[in-house]
């Protein structure tokens, strides 16, 4: 870390649940949000790269990163300016598929569309009703299996969708896109290449992203794999991992700026 060029980050990309925010809080706390606006007065753009749909991201993550893009459900709709530039939903009939499997397994399985979740199948009740696909375009869904549940029958069953373990579930997109896909096109807007990205994460989806980045970061309490392939790991997001990371990686710039 202490050999990486500071200079050439010019844009930070942080996933939001247990990175930016401990799982469960809505609210950054104030190490982070000064770290934040550091990057800020270095010239650094922020932009949230997330499993979460635009329409529950903490109004407070907009607030503080001030980001000109978002990237969500998994890279699969990216925004500018709250105005989709890229989607891509999931093919009708697969989800349809899908929702079967989660029915006859005792599956809990909840749709990501652009504008909300819906909760389709309750593992503990039998809500059969509910089975029917919904009317809106579908671009993610999360899957809570039972413990022990062999999660690869879903990767054998659906070669096209990609299944990554985070907080109680897994995450269910299409391969075509994720949150690295999300950032390319973002790249392209800005006229920057991968070299010029900073990003923090902690679970199986982020690992594409923190594999291409310039300066990878994995959290404290990040999965195995991504502290792997990340080029340093942080603290933890309850104690405010990215803030000291920032502080400790832009601290001499910010000195010199001075």
């Amino acid at each position: 870390m202490k050999s990486f060029p500071t200079e050439q980050i010019k844009l930070a990309v942080f996933d939001i649940d247990d990175t930016l925010l401990p799982r469960g809080r809505s609210v950054l706390s104030s190490p982070t949000k000064k770290a934040i606006h550091q990057l800020h007065e270095n010239g650094i753009i922020t932009i949230p790269a997330t499993g979460r749909g635009s329409y529950n991201t903490p109004v407070e993550i907009i607030d503080v990163l001030k980001p000109p893009f978002l990237i969500t459900i998994n890279g699969h709709i990216v925004l500018k300016h709250d105005k989709i530039i890229w989607s891509a939903a999931i093919n009708r009939q697969v989800i349809s598929e899908l929702c079967a499997f989660c029915f006859s397994h005792h599956l809990s399985l909840i749709y990501k569309t652009r504008d909300s979740y819906q909760h389709v199948l309750e593992a503990s009740l039998d809500k059969s009703a509910n089975r029917e696909l919904s009317s809106k375009d579908i671009y993610g869904c999360f899957l809570i299996p039972p413990p022990n549940f062999p999660i690869a029958l879903l990767a054998d069953q659906f070669p096209t969708l990609v299944f990554t373990k985070g907080g109680n579930g897994y995450d269910v997109y299409g391969s075509d896109a994720d949150k690295s896909f999300g950032i390319e096109l973002v790249l392209k807007q800005l006229n920057l290449n991968w070299k010029n990205v900073l990003c923090f994460g902690d679970a199986e989806n982020d690992l594409p992203m923190i594999q291409k980045a310039g300066l990878g970061v994995a959290m404290g309490n990040a999965c195995g794999s991504l502290k792997v392939a990340a080029n340093a790991v942080c603290g933890s997001a309850d104690d405010d991992g990215i803030a000291d990371f920032l502080n400790q990686l832009l601290g001499h710039k910010i000195k010199n700026k001075k």
